[in-house]
């Protein structure tokens, strides 16, 4: 009977369940992308990860009516947007980007409502003017969906690309502090 040669399989990393780490040119890609990231969104990981997380603990243990006033002032049903400088968007990109690459690697789930959260809190530590939008869309296969995104000027932080599918319900604008808080 003619043997066959197997391969050794890997080891399983015990704490990811994920098997071995990233090696050679792997690593070395997403140490690439590390680096290429603004100095602010490097920065702004790790809180970004414990704003994800509380967000998530808040809007797991409270109704929305306990959670709404903190959010700012109501528009309504519009889509709203607030106005910003140069050096606020680069904030405003560099927070986004941050908050969104934390969330695709938690070890829960993160969705937009915990993200705009983040969003919009970090954009007020910052000083940067936002707005929570909430809106609906029709889907055939899954019925009524609903979807959270945060602006702030010209700057989707995040949300951005489900948005469009949505109708606004409504806009929650924040300002710095200090206008009109």
């Amino acid at each position: 009977m003619p043997q066959t040669k197997q391969t050794p399989t890997p080891p399983v990393d015990p704490v990811t369940a994920t098997g071995p780490r990233p090696s050679g040119p792997a690593l070395v890609r997403k140490l690439g992308t590390f680096a290429s990231l603004p100095p602010l969104a490097i920065a702004w990981l790790f809180p970004s990860f414990c704003m994800l997380a509380f967000a998530a603990t808040r809007i797991a243990s409270k109704p929305f009516r306990d959670i709404a006033p903190a959010l700012g002032e109501n528009a309504g049903a519009i889509s709203c947007s607030t106005s910003i400088g140069p050096q606020a968007e680069r904030r405003a990109r560099a927070l986004g980007l941050s908050i969104r690459t934390v969330a695709k690697y938690l070890p829960w789930r993160s969705d937009c409502f915990a993200q705009a959260l983040t969003a919009q809190w970090s954009c007020r530590i910052f000083g940067i003017a936002s707005a929570l939008h909430f809106g609906v869309a029709e889907d055939e296969a899954e019925g009524m969906k609903a979807h959270a995104w945060v602006t702030a000027g010209s700057v989707w932080l995040t949300g951005g690309r489900e948005s469009r599918k949505f109708t606004p319900l409504s806009c929650f604008v924040r300002h710095p502090r200090g206008h009109g808080d």
